[in-house]
């Protein structure tokens, strides 16, 4: 009919993901690595993937992910600890928005009340 090759979609997928998934996971390791060497317990990155906390060869690895499409972030509590938020929200009228920072570690939520924000 149109005389090509055959070419398989998931095969093509399949292939960009495993590109992906290898370049996050040298990323990781090679941060983890260049904060061992500067004698460092951890490290605090954003924007390659999916949010996240872990430990890598000792080191304390922390990844915000993104705010544009998880809308996801890093928060640090009077005592000192790191937590995973993710931010929702719902409308409450024009005069009014309740925002809620859900934790993945936890099921509570923060509630903060903001006035005079319009909603759209």
């Amino acid at each position: 009919m149109l005389n090509l090759p055959y070419w398989s979609l998931s095969k093509a997928i399949k292939q960009k993901v495993k590109k992906a998934v290898s370049y996050i996971f040298e990323y990781e390791n090679t941060v983890a690595r260049e904060t061992r060497k500067r004698k460092m317990d951890g490290v605090v990155c954003g924007h390659i993937h999916n949010a996240e906390m872990k430990t890598i060869d000792g080191i304390k690895y922390y990844n915000c992910g993104d705010w544009v499409e998880s809308c996801t972030a890093i928060i640090e509590d009077m005592q000192g600890n790191l937590e995973i938020v993710t931010w929702t929200e719902e409308d409450h009228g024009a005069e009014e928005k309740v925002v809620y920072l859900e934790s993945k570690e936890t099921t509570d939520k923060t509630r903060v009340r903001k006035k005079g924000i319009k909603v759209a």
